[in-house]
């Protein structure tokens, strides 16, 4: 076996959290962490390829590790599997930005058994954010890495059980549409190589099957992974199960630098219609900032105006009123939880985003989600009342919250939904609304206009200007706009932004919370009058 060490990512980690299998274990605190990856030497064919049998080359497994270093020489050390489908989370950890969170991973019982351990999800807690993002940094570029060999060949657990090489001839290329449409890029040249592999492994007493397709004079690949569906495929039909086969394609961006992306075969097929001047759809200009960028900026003012730990004061209560929280992301909330639709399952990732961008602005919020959409898009009949009854859940005790987030809004106006925003108000809660994201094809949406009740949204760019999508600014009040543009998609696999005044709801509730923390610790409330007090 060949180890090869990727690096010693933080001696800043705080604590260590597994949660597997409904159980939550907490780890020995490491003084240290590191990557490790490994190879094994050992011939990639079957059996019945007896020619082949005698090539030998080194395998990479399928994983690399996180290996801890214990704090005490007594304590013992453990072990984070990373694979290429574990999903790292950081810049939309519903757990705030201090945690790297790591899904899908595998923690053995212990480092000197072979046996692998239950699949769960585990938490990594700093004390800084940039710590947080190095980190996750780090284990992002350590998975990059991983993954442009998983789309380039077979792994330490896979076999070839097909292999060929052959020559396209590119001007007969352009009378076929299959290979016309296929993603790897031709040159000027007109014959050229091309390798296709099939590949195979056992995963749980299941056969999984891959296919990985390269060109001869380019480095990139493109892996069609079958998993266990082959049975189900070959009897539809490879045209009859596209949406079922999940795409890697390796990449190169103008610097060289190893760019894999997981897609769908549709984005792959039209991605290879493109010139090849256009590939170069990863690079990020040094002139162009995304929402994290803002975010990371912000970080300044916002661990100035953190709290101590041991100042018991009560933290601030948020609802976010919105499509509530994906499947598949639920889990990793902690919240009060109350769905007015009846729907039992959620697919809409437009709450997940708002509720993940108020915990990153504010990880100590106190979380009281509420899902009165089924979709991303509101229902002009049903929703209005739906949102009337959760400001009603959001306001009175047990919840009794401080602010409440409306990433949404509707066209007519609505007697039941104004009566909820007015008793808010009366409550002393602060009511936060998107204008909507109509541009001036119509007037800023309900609850958002009622000026006496809510705190109405625009959006901004990261370069302050008003986004393309805000209605028109009124002139009988004020106009608050901050960021709503360019955040990371909670399903980071997408590779997609999200942008709206909904997003910019989100960031203006977050910030808002953080003030009202600040207004509550025990340096500040000496210092700090109220408006009542004041007679405002």
């Amino acid at each position: 076996m060949i180890q090869n060490d990727w690096g010693f990512p933080s001696t800043q980690i705080v604590k260590v959290i597994l949660h597997s299998s409904n159980t939550t274990t907490l780890l020995p605190k490491p003084s240290s962490v590191e990557l490790k990856h490994f190879g094994v030497l050992q011939s990639p064919y079957t059996e019945k390829d007896v020619g082949q049998r005698a090539l030998t080359s080194i395998l990479p497994q399928s994983y690399f590790c996180i290996l801890s270093k214990g704090s005490r020489s007594d304590e013992e050390g453990w072990e984070v599997r990373v694979n290429a489908e574990t999903r790292i989370c950081h810049e939309t950890n519903p757990l705030g930005r201090l945690v790297v969170t790591l899904q899908k991973t595998m923690v053995p019982q212990a480092m000197t058994q072979s046996q692998q351990g239950p699949e769960g999800d585990v938490h990594f807690y700093f004390d800084l954010r940039e710590e947080a993002h190095l980190f996750a940094a780090y284990l992002q570029a350590a998975q990059d890495r991983l993954r442009d060999m998983f789309v380039h060949g077979p792994m330490e657990n896979e076999q070839i059980v097909y292999s060929l090489l052959f020559d396209v001839d590119y001007s007969l290329r352009a009378q076929a549409k299959g290979w016309k449409e296929f993603p790897i890029p031709a040159e000027d040249d007109t014959q050229a190589k091309i390798r296709f592999m099939l590949v195979s492994s056992q995963e749980g007493g299941e056969q999984r099957y891959r296919a990985i397709v390269s060109r001869e004079g380019y480095a990139g690949a493109v892996c069609l992974d079958f998993k266990d569906k082959t049975p189900q495929i070959s009897q539809r039909g490879l045209l009859k199960s596209l949406q079922d086969i999940e795409v890697w394609i390796s990449d190169y961006d103008a610097n060289g630098k190893s760019v894999v992306s997981q897609m769908s075969w549709e984005e792959l097929t039209q991605r290879g219609t493109k010139s090849r001047s256009l590939r170069a759809t990863f690079i990020k200009s040094e002139n162009e900032r995304t929402a994290g960028d803002w975010l990371d900026e912000a970080d300044d003012l916002i661990s100035a105006m953190r709290g101590d730990r041991k100042d018991p004061y009560e933290r601030v209560k948020i609802a976010i009123i919105d499509s509530g929280l994906h499947d598949r992301e639920r889990g990793h909330y902690r919240a009060e939880y109350k769905d007015f639709t009846g729907v039992p399952n959620n697919d809409s990732w437009h709450g997940t985003c708002c509720a993940g961008i108020i915990q990153g602005m504010y990880e100590e919020a106190r979380l009281y989600i509420a899902r009165v959409f089924e979709r991303d898009h509101a229902d002009e009949i049903e929703g209005p009342l739906r949102m009337a009854r959760a400001i009603h859940w959001a306001i009175e005790p047990p919840c009794s919250v401080d602010i409440i987030s409306i990433s949404a809004g509707f066209r007519n106006y609505s007697k039941e939904l104004d009566d909820a925003v007015t008793r808010a108000k009366a409550a002393g809660v602060l009511v936060i609304a998107a204008a909507s994201n109509w541009q001036n094809t119509n007037t800023v949406a309900f609850p958002a206009r009622h000026n006496l009740s809510t705190m109405c949204i625009y959006s901004t760019n990261t370069g302050n200007q008003s986004s393309s999508f805000n209605p028109e600014p009124r002139a009988d009040t004020q106009n608050f706009a901050i960021l709503g543009e360019g955040f990371q998609h909670p399903d980071q696999r997408r590779n997609e932004r999200m942008s709206g005044t909904s997003m910019a709801t989100a960031v203006a509730a977050g910030i808002a919370a953080r003030i009202v923390d600040f207004s509550r610790q025990r340096d500040n409330r000496a210092s700090i009058f109220r408006a009542q007090d004041l007679g405002i």
